[in-house]
């Protein structure tokens, strides 16, 4: 990340960086990734399949379908930045999964 970062690109694309970590690493990485963006005035393309992970770094979400994918859903993460505690995690997933539509489980 650091790399990347580096060089002050507009975008950064990081596809499932934390999928092969333990889950108390991945959140610590998690977390220092919002500061380290907090600084850097860079946008992510953040791809994941775990939607908690998701709320906790999304200002939007977009929810892809199966093959061939097309965007089912375009949400709005209206969690102000300080308030992505873990309560507020599950509150809003479970706001999503009340849509029909995501399929989420």
């Amino acid at each position: 990340i650091a790399r990347a970062l580096a060089v002050d690109p507009n975008i950064l694309l990081m596809d499932e960086p934390f999928v092969s970590l333990d889950a108390s690493t991945a959140d610590r990485l998690r977390c220092l990734l919002l500061q380290v963006l907090k600084e850097h005035q860079t946008s992510v393309i953040f791809v994941t399949h775990d939607l908690g992970e998701a709320i906790m770094l999304a200002d939007r979400i977009v929810f892809l379908s199966e093959s061939p994918a097309e965007v089912i859903a375009d949400v709005s993460v209206d969690l102000g930045k300080g308030s992505r505690a873990a309560s507020d995690i599950e509150a809003f997933k479970k706001k999503l999964m009340k849509n029909k539509r995501l399929h989420i489980s």
